[in-house]
């Protein structure tokens, strides 16, 4: 429904612990949720 683009500037190791969700192929799965997120304009 939505696509999310962006930069990592810390915590990879985070990003890379989220499984990865394919609607189509398991419309069930919900996902991980990010709890908080942090914007930084420069």
């Amino acid at each position: 429904k939505h696509t999310v683009f962006g930069r990592v500037i810390e915590g990879m190791d985070v990003l890379e612990s989220l499984r990865p969700r394919d609607p189509q192929m398991n419309p069930t799965f919900e996902g991980d949720h990010i709890k908080t997120i942090r914007i930084e304009e420069r």
